[in-house]
């Protein structure tokens, strides 16, 4: 029943979107994949592996990350996040193979079974980096008792290497994906909203090609000044309007938020990341660059409304 449902779905999305626009999305052809695979495994119920099949099938539930649009900006975020993340493992994962042939080197005499080839150290210097035993592996290297003490050598061989990488590295790997999920999150978030912009747009058939700037409404209501000291004076004010935060800077959330309070403006200001980048030459002028997130300071914002 389910299959005949996702299938009947799966072909209004086809109809919907056509074959290209279908097929350049990548959650409509993860949908694809899977009710591919629910109709074969139904099907070919004779086919050598079709029991792998319908077990790819489970794979259903993963499609609810579609639907509901939050579990799909989390996704989507930690995807974006992978490859600065797994940059950072590649660090410790060479850390690790630098200590696993010094393992091997070092202690292969002493305990063949932890250190005698490159793969048995490098399994155990992943151990030591979960903190699992790696007390009950420093002492069988050392062969300490309670009248010996600790060999040095095993010492900075296990103090140096949790430091490195249990101690820095690690909690690196944390940072790198926390950093990289929050851009993510909010370029996400920034894309939405855009699209959400453009429907209410299109639904007033309002275009954004009707004024080439889109700041031009602002712009007229600024170009009642008397002199150079009170288009200063008017910008500054904007400027500590458009602030909420007042952290002395604004950022492209911040912008957009301000000026579509500004009711007062004809037509309703609306600006895209892409304008935001336009208006900042590409984040140049960013005092944090990147895109929807590079902050202004107030000469920077003065710049862009006398250019």
């Amino acid at each position: 029943v389910f299959t005949s449902i996702f299938t009947v779905e799966l072909a209004l999305h086809l109809f919907a979107f056509w074959f290209w626009q279908f097929f350049t999305d990548g959650w409509l052809v993860f949908d694809f994949l899977v009710v591919i695979v629910s109709v074969l495994s139904l099907i070919l119920k004779n086919l050598p592996g079709v029991s792998v099949l319908r077990l790819l099938r489970t794979f259903r539930v993963l499609r609810l990350f579609n639907k509901l649009s939050s579990l799909r900006t989390l996704i989507n975020a930690v995807a974006a996040s992978m490859i600065a993340v797994m940059n950072a493992f590649v660090m410790v994962a060479l850390v690790s193979v630098v200590y696993a042939i010094l393992g091997v080197e070092l202690f292969s005499d002493r305990q063949p079974k932890l250190f005698g080839n490159f793969g048995n150290s490098y399994w155990t210097m992943f151990q030591i980096s979960t903190f699992d035993g790696w007390v009950d592996k420093a002492e069988s290297l050392s062969n300490s008792n309670d009248s010996q003490p600790v060999d040095p050598v095993v010492m900075i061989f296990m103090c140096t290497f949790i430091g490195i990488v249990c101690w820095v590295l690690l909690p690196v790997v944390v940072a790198v994906l926390l950093d990289n999920f929050v851009r993510a999150v909010n370029d996400e978030k920034n894309k939405l909203s855009h699209e959400k912009e453009l429907l209410r747009m299109k639904g007033l058939n309002v275009s954004k090609v009707d004024h080439g700037n889109p700041l031009d409404p602002l712009l007229e209501t600024l170009g009642r000044f008397r002199d150079s000291e009170d288009l200063t004076r008017r910008i500054k004010n904007l400027f500590q309007a458009l602030d909420c935060d007042l952290g002395g800077t604004v950022d492209f959330q911040e912008i957009q938020e301000g000026l579509r309070k500004m009711e007062h403006l004809q037509p309703n200001i609306y600006i895209s990341p892409d304008d935001y980048l336009r208006l900042t030459h590409g984040g140049s002028l960013c005092r944090h660059n990147g895109t929807g997130g590079g902050h202004l300071g107030p000469e920077e914002f003065e710049l862009i409304l006398r250019s």
